[in-house]
């Protein structure tokens, strides 16, 4: 069986603190701004721009791990440190982030 990317520990306490209904809302604009962000890093790495990759995967990290989306932000966290990702990499394990997003809420 494969590991959740998202940590239903964070996304339990989410709900449990502010109600599924909020909860709900806060997540679909998370998945918005994963998106968004993953995109950022993306066309970073395609410009061959470390420093704007490094920022924007700074930012995609910080909120992953707010939301509990602790693979991506694994994934980002590498980019940030200057390590070598594929392009690919980071675009599956968005996919794969959103798919799980979808199932929670």
């Amino acid at each position: 069986m494969t590991q959740s990317p998202i940590d239903a520990d964070v996304i339990a306490r989410l709900k449990s603190d502010l109600g599924e209904e909020i909860a709900g809302r806060l997540l679909a604009s998370f998945a918005q701004e994963i998106r968004s962000k993953t995109n950022a890093v993306l066309a970073a790495i395609g410009e061959s721009d470390g420093l704007a990759a490094r920022d924007q995967a700074h930012a995609l990290r910080s909120v992953s791990l707010e939301y509990g989306a602790v693979e991506l932000a694994d994934v980002a966290g590498a980019i940030e440190k200057g390590q070598a990702v594929e392009a690919a990499r980071l675009q599956d394990c968005c996919e794969r982030t959103l798919v799980a997003l979808a199932t929670v809420h």
